[in-house]
């Protein structure tokens, strides 16, 4: 069994509730609706940030996905 750490589940978690906000802005009819998302994982926070290809496999598949 793979150890999955806590940063890299604080990091899923920032990214389902990206997924989901986005669907739901797509599925209801609300317009104009200012969008909030908040850690308090420095960790996390660095991944959204940093630009450079280095990171692994799961990490930069996740990030491009948010990019699209």
């Amino acid at each position: 069994m793979k150890v999955v750490t806590v940063p890299r589940l604080e990091f899923v978690g920032a990214t389902i509730s990206a997924k989901m906000s986005t669907f739901l802005l797509n599925e209801l009819t609300y317009e104009n609706v200012p969008e909030f998302f908040w850690t308090d994982s420095r960790i996390v926070l660095g991944y959204l940030k940093n630009e450079a290809k280095r990171f692994d496999t799961f990490i930069a598949d996740t990030k491009s996905d948010r990019s699209r």
